[in-house]
């Protein structure tokens, strides 16, 4: 299964369209102690993940790995789009992997939810 993550920027002078997307390494976790450090519902970034509104779709949060930080912080919106329409969309990054990773995200999905994630995905500002 083929994903792309696409965050394009117009430029100003031309309206072109410019790719500075990333290519990345997709996977999922779910707010659980033995996949979290400390309290599971806390993000990296203070955020607290509510269980229902995870469950309904209402929150759409990601991880990135810690290079990633190089480029994207903590509220910005990427665009993943991919045939699975489960995980096509606006993501917002709350979160991040931990440090043996780089060049990946994690998307964070509720304990009951089993989404197949495509492996290789491209990411892009929104």
């Amino acid at each position: 299964m083929l994903a792309v993550i696409v965050i394009m920027s117009i430029t100003a002078k031309s309206n072109l369209v410019e790719d500075v997307g990333h290519l990345v390494t997709a996977t999922k976790y779910h707010p659980v102690k033995n996949q979290c450090y400390g309290n599971p519902l806390i993000t990296a970034d203070g955020s607290k993940i509510n269980l229902s509104e995870l469950k309904s779709g209402k929150i759409r949060w990601i991880a990135v790995s810690r290079d990633l930080l190089n480029y994207y912080n903590y509220g910005d919106t990427v665009i993943v789009m991919t045939d699975n329409k489960k995980i096509s969309g606006r993501w917002i990054i709350h979160d991040t992997m931990s440090s043996r990773y780089k060049k990946r995200i994690d998307f964070l999905l509720h304990p009951s939810h089993t989404h197949d994630i495509p492996r290789q995905v491209k990411i892009y500002p929104a």
